[in-house]
């Protein structure tokens, strides 16, 4: 019976053979169900979760877990049952600027995540532990996802959307395909997971990493900005743009409209505290006209929403230097926001007045408003051109004004001519701030009672990780196609108004639904008065000096760097402002 050894004089046959043999141990069968019991206490209920379904075809939620269920399949089904946390076991290989690379000089290490958290969040968690490490030897700067290239173990790469992907979606689509054991890991780790894990790599490359931090400068050999040419030197690096004004050395021409700012009126209002229910008016930008002029308008109505009480905790890489950042819900609706509220200017400059806010949040919703504007004629210029750039775009918001008191202040007869009804959508005005009548500037339409509060939201995404492509004075240098795609863009920006217009500290996150979304954008015009960090002419200027052109902006034809000087200078010169050559 069963192994064929029952009855050949062994005196301890297994309990297998023994049950087969028609012998009953009650001992061994008391042991044997302890350790069943045991084993469906640690792995628990049997229930497919959508971790599990690289397997499910294999294990039935109908079959037993048994001595024929293959040691993989329990691994995975241990490791999804864990409360979704996942390890990711990886190294870091430094690229120095010169020399050998050099793999694995600060051991391994490991960051424990949970399924649902994106890659960019995991690739975020995996540098602030490298850091901690790479602090302790020696370096003065931390590092930064800008520095590094996550791989797989044995220098294999990712593709490049993997970074919207969940943790769970990104395990799923390498263990499912052919070559599987290419990157995904056969056999156990001993001591650091029993479960599913990734083996993966940080490679640091120092090229970007110096150039950032100026960091032992004197012994390294960076790219030093390019020197302003003239018009008679060569530029075998840059093709001529498509379109050029008529001398095609002189000043780009454009329709765009100088940015004069947004008026702003001082008012001295009592703070009221934060509470968890908000009353509040929306109030939108909107970009369409070939000037690229806003239209301002405002929802008469009042809606109401929950906010959390403090700010959400982000990490030092990822938080802003000007606003705080809050849980936000409307009520009615299912889409989650975050509420974002301007508290400061600069370091140790407060802003406390609200109609300061109001300013310079509605300014920030209208550089989002004209990003929108210009990525879609981005978009348009590459599919002219047959050009495949990354995808991007710009996040969707609006500012909402939060009433003080419901008592209504006494209207200016100049400042609005008539009231609109409840639910109407209120224009605020034109964009030229030059005028004397308050008609003509952007923020015409003042709230009609005083405010406790204003805030700018935008759809809460999937991560909370954010990626820089360009600084606010400097141009970064772009390491992949989305760094190239951005770069390109802000060199589009800069050539389609002709220098009156430069979107600058273009930084993004890889949201899992929608993919790669900007927030948070500066710009540049030739008055300084388009928000909050506008350094005027001077930041056109340092873009122009140190921008490096990729291939998109190559194959876009995008204007040379001596063009926009040309416009640069044109500009200094009608404003009566000294030369930025």
């Amino acid at each position: 019976m069963g192994c064929g050894l029952t009855g050949r004089s062994i005196k301890d046959p297994c309990g297998t053979c023994e049950r087969k043999a028609g012998i009953h141990n009650n001992s061994k069968e008391a042991g044997a169900s302890a350790r069943g019991a045991a084993m469906k206490a640690r792995i628990g209920n049997t229930s497919r979760t959508n971790f599990a379904a690289d397997i499910t075809n294999r294990v039935s939620d109908s079959q037993a877990i048994g001595p024929s269920t293959a040691e993989s399949d329990l691994d995975k089904l241990r490791t999804s049952r864990h409360q979704g946390s996942f390890s990711v076991l990886f190294v870091l290989v430094i690229h120095p600027v010169k020399g050998k690379v050099t793999p694995n000089t600060y051991g391994q290490m490991s960051v424990l995540m949970e399924t649902s958290a994106t890659m960019q969040d995991v690739t975020g968690d995996m540098v602030d532990r490298a850091c901690q490490k790479w602090l302790k030897n020696g370096h003065c700067y931390r590092l930064e996802t800008r520095d590094i290239e996550l791989r797989f173990k044995g220098n294999k790469d990712c593709d490049e959307d993997d970074l919207a992907l969940s943790l769970s979606e990104f395990y799923s689509k390498y263990s499912n395909r052919p070559d599987r054991d290419a990157f995904i890991p056969t056999s156990k780790v001993k001591g650091h997971a029993k479960g599913n894990f990734l083996e993966m790599e940080l490679h640091v490359f120092m090229d970007r990493y110096i150039p950032r931090t100026g960091e032992n400068l004197a012994n390294t050999t960076q790219r030093k900005p390019k020197r302003r040419r003239s018009g008679a030197e060569s530029d075998d690096d840059e093709i001529p743009a498509a379109k050029r004004s008529a001398s095609g050395l002189g000043p780009l021409i454009s329709t765009f409209v100088r940015d004069s700012g947004v008026a702003t009126t001082s008012r001295n209002v009592n703070n009221s505290e934060v509470t968890r229910t908000l009353s509040f008016k929306r109030v939108t930008v909107q970009v369409e006209n070939e000037a690229a002029m806003p239209e301002i308008s405002k929802v008469g109505n009042l809606e109401t929403a929950d906010i959390s009480i403090h700010p959400i905790q982000l990490s030092r890489g990822d938080k802003g230097r000007s606003k705080d950042i809050y849980e936000f819900t409307i009520s009615g609706e299912s889409t989650p926001y975050v509420a974002k509220k301007l508290v400061r200017k600069a370091p140790g400059m407060l802003v406390s007045d609200v109609m300061e806010q109001r300013s310079l949040l509605l300014s920030d919703l209208i550089r989002l408003a004209r990003g929108h504007w210009f990525a879609k004629r981005f978009e348009s210029r590459a599919e002219e051109f047959g050009v495949e750039p990354s995808a991007f775009r710009f996040t969707d918001g609006f500012m909402i004004d939060v009433p003080a008191a419901k008592k209504p202040r006494k209207k200016s007869v100049q400042a609005r001519s008539s009231t609109a009804s409840s639910g109407s959508l209120v224009p605020y005005g034109s964009l030229d701030n030059e005028k004397s009548d308050a008609e003509d500037s952007w923020d015409s339409e003042e709230p009609d009672e005083d405010l406790a509060e204003v805030f700018l939201v935008e759809p809460r995404r999937s991560t909370t990780r954010v990626a820089k492509y360009t600084g606010t004075l400097d141009n970064q240098n772009w390491s992949d196609l989305l760094g190239a795609t951005v770069n390109a863009f802000a060199h589009f920006v800069a050539m389609d108004s002709a220098c009156e217009y430069l979107l600058a500290d273009l930084q993004g996150l890889q949201d899992t639904r929608a993919g790669t979304i900007l927030i948070d954008p500066m710009s540049h015009t030739p008055l300084g008065k388009s928000g909050l960090g506008d350094f005027g002419l001077e930041g056109v200027q340092r873009f122009i000096d140190s921008h490096r052109c990729s291939p998109i902006c190559k194959s876009l034809q995008l204007a040379s760097m001596n063009e926009l000087q040309h416009s640069v200078d044109a500009i200094a010169l009608e404003l009566g402002q000294p030369s930025q050559d």
